[in-house]
């Protein structure tokens, strides 16, 4: 459980630190990317697709990182 929010936390901190270098001006492909994630996050726990628990790692790692890229370009555009 530690590491799950640990991988999540590094993701959001390097994504809201992405914004100065990364600019994004649509926000719209940053939410569609997370409704992808939702989806396939949801299925790898339903139908227990994947054995191994550093893939999920991965993935929480993209979702913190797509999250905290979309909140700073967000306040960045506001």
């Amino acid at each position: 459980r530690i590491t799950n929010v640990f991988s999540y936390r590094c993701g959001v901190f390097i994504g809201r630190s992405s914004s100065r270098f990364l600019p994004v001006r649509l926000l719209w492909p940053l939410a569609v990317v997370q409704m992808t994630n939702f989806v396939l996050l949801f299925m790898i726990s339903y139908f227990h697709l994947v054995g191994q628990i550093s893939v999920v790692f991965v993935q929480i790692f993209f979702v913190g990182l797509v999250g905290g890229c979309c909140y700073a370009n967000c306040m960045v555009l506001v």
